[in-house]
């Protein structure tokens, strides 16, 4: 049983690595669309109406219902934003990480794999990767 604080945080942090085993670095980048068509409207829009709702946000702070909240001119500057990335092919700041949260399986669980680990990622991620 570890009790120190330090301790526990590097326990999970080595759990959380090994279950999901991601080996891609701090900043992900994809192949840069330079020459590709660029995102339509309708496809931001229809990934916006696609995403669940009642869903807890990510480091960014911005949940499903203010996304689903957009009036026009705010849905032009996320479809811009998606196509910025896409063109660019570079995840910025807090889209490439995530909060793991962990909720016990049973009662008194005392090892990692005793629990259930939820990962809260951004919605706006969500969209691009759409």
């Amino acid at each position: 049983m570890l009790f120190d604080e330090n301790e526990i945080k590097n326990r999970w942090e080595e759990y959380v690595t090994d279950l999901y085993g991601d080996i891609r670095n701090n900043n992900l980048e994809l192949p840069s669309n330079e020459d590709g068509e660029d995102l339509l409207v309708d496809e931001a829009k229809k990934a916006i109406h696609e995403l669940n709702s009642g869903k807890a946000a990510g480091l960014d702070n911005i949940n499903t219902e203010i996304l689903k909240a957009l009036d026009e001119d705010n849905i032009q500057h996320v479809h811009r934003f998606c196509n910025l990335v896409y063109k660019i092919g570079i995840f910025p700041g807090d889209l490439n990480d995530s909060i793991f949260i962990r909720l016990p399986k049973k009662p008194k669980a005392t090892e990692c794999s005793e629990y259930r680990t939820l990962s809260l990622m951004s919605h706006v991620l969500k969209i691009i990767l759409r």
